[in-house]
């Protein structure tokens, strides 16, 4: 699927926007290195790092997502990790970091869809959400 892979609408946007506040982005994926590479070089999307299935077990293993706090130097209480299925919610949730659910797609929320601290369906939507999801977890709620 390198070959025909597209970029979700709003991806681009949203990374040059983390990136200009020095939010540190990653992609962790069950494809393989050369398919990663392909798909980024094809998109040509920026992103700090990508962790495939050569680097870690699969999700919903926490193992790739914690090498990348480890390599960030950050607490993974302080992540967020945004997935679009139900090995990634639980990855989230198995390194101790936040869930969120890219929703696009779904006619109704799955029964998994629980596991997500919060979730948006359009890219555009994400700093936003991220926004005040963030200022209510600061704020105890």
């Amino acid at each position: 699927d390198a070959h025909s892979s597209e970029v979700i609408a709003g991806v681009p946007e949203t990374l040059l926007k983390l990136s200009n506040s020095s939010i540190k982005t990653g992609v962790v994926t069950r494809n393989s290195i050369p398919a990663s590479q392909l798909k980024l070089d094809r998109s040509q999307l920026r992103v700090g790092r990508v962790l495939a299935r050569e680097h870690a077990p699969p999700k919903p293993s926490p193992d790739a997502l914690l090498m990348l706090a480890d390599e960030w130097q950050v607490d993974p209480k302080h992540c967020i990790y945004v997935g679009d299925f139900r090995y990634d919610l639980e990855a989230a949730h198995n390194a101790g970091m936040h869930a969120a659910w890219y929703a696009s797609g779904y006619s109704s929320q799955p029964e998994w869809a629980h596991l997500a601290h919060f979730d948006f369906s359009h890219y555009n939507d994400f700093i936003p959400t991220l926004a005040a999801y963030w200022r209510k977890v600061s704020a105890g709620a």
